[in-house]
């Protein structure tokens, strides 16, 4: 008798160190299973920082080309104004003033209007490429800002996922 309950009283030991064994591998299992999710977290949570941070420099570079084109077409509408005045009677009667040709002044006037024209017409043109490029650059500053606010609010929800713990 003695020595089964002798015998019992081991194999309930093992019944139980196994049953706890398993309990503590599982919950030593759910504790690396955590240990994981909030490593590939924070790994997310890196990443997106990364990008919030690249396409804010981006958003930065656009804004500054968006600067810069709306100067240089400023410039060519500056320009473009002169060179209207210029081709105007008064102002090409002016730009002849003091030149001295032995050719017929209608001749000179004609040429002159001629080489006006053609700048007119090249400046015109260099108007229009500025503002589709001013075009390209502004929506390619509406898309780089609407990812940053996406990334802001990627960002944001994964930091209260993280604080809700």
């Amino acid at each position: 008798m003695f020595k089964l309950q002798l015998k019992n009283l081991f194999l309930a030991s093992v019944l139980t160190t196994v049953i706890g064994v398993e309990a503590f591998a599982q919950s030593n299992e759910n504790r690396l299973t955590e240990a994981c999710e909030n490593n590939t977290l924070k790994q997310q949570v890196m990443s997106d920082r990364e990008q919030l941070a690249r396409a804010e420099q981006r958003s930065d570079t656009l804004w500054a080309k968006l600067f810069e084109i709306q100067l240089q077409e400023i410039d060519l509408q500056t320009r473009l104004d002169d060179l209207d005045y210029r081709l105007t009677p008064d102002g090409i009667r002016q730009a002849l003033a003091f030149v001295g040709s032995v050719r017929p002044m209608d001749e000179l006037r004609e040429s002159l209007r001629m080489r006006l024209e053609a700048e007119r017409s090249r400046m015109t043109a260099l108007v229009e490429h500025l503002a589709l490029a001013r075009q390209r650059v502004e929506e390619s500053i509406r898309q780089t800002d609407s990812e940053i606010e996406r990334l802001r609010n990627q960002l944001g929800a994964a930091a209260g996922s993280e604080y809700g713990r």
